[in-house]
């Protein structure tokens, strides 16, 4: 059942969703019973943090980049990868200038 909060009618078809007579929206009749209550408080507490090992030591740390000694972008790609990457890359670039002359070439002759 629902009532139009501002000339207080009621209406118990539940699909209608503005009032007949001011327009204004209905909202839906309070209902004590649509609330459930639970016989018990519900617990809001986060469960405590647990480690997985809680003996272990510092030494089993991973050591840090800093010790490690300073690697270039070009010795960590080898040139073959950079040149095999442009060459795809020219191949897709010319595989969609094909396309498109195709597409323009097709598009004037039927016209």
């Amino acid at each position: 059942m629902k009532s139009c909060p501002t000339c207080n009618r009621t209406y118990s078809d539940d699909t209608i969703t503005f009032c007949l007579v001011d327009g204004s929206i209905l909202s839906a009749s309070y209902d004590p019973g649509a609330t459930q209550n639970y016989p018990y408080p519900q617990n809001t507490e986060p469960p405590p943090t647990r480690t997985s090992n809680p003996s272990s030591n510092v030494t089993d740390t991973i050591p840090s980049l800093a010790s490690q000694p300073f690697i270039s972008g070009a010795e960590r790609n080898p040139p073959s990868e950079t040149k095999s990457q442009k060459r795809g890359l020219i191949f897709g670039v010319i595989i969609v200038l094909v396309l498109t002359a195709g597409l323009i070439i097709g598009l004037g002759w039927n016209t």
